[in-house]
């Protein structure tokens, strides 16, 4: 799985330097900002597109998690 997302972001042109990491919680509406602002730029309109770089730009846990919860049981 994690080979797939990094070919479908790099398929996409998604260049985040930097991850959000949750133990820095402060930093999510900074984060958040940015993060609209570079879906915007690189005309990131659908739900689809807008979660892979959401997920994309989450630390490892956080998409562990988000992983485990959508898939089939």
């Amino acid at each position: 799985m994690a080979r797939t997302q990094h070919v479908l972001a790099t398929m996409m042109g998604l260049r985040h330097s930097k991850e959000f990491v949750t133990s820095n919680l402060k930093e999510w509406e900074s984060y958040a900002s940015r993060l609209m602002l570079y879906l915007e730029i690189n005309n990131f309109s659908s739900s689809t597109e807008k979660c892979v770089v959401l997920f994309s730009s989450c630390e490892s846990s956080v998409f562990k998690l988000v992983e485990s919860l959508i898939a089939p049981a």
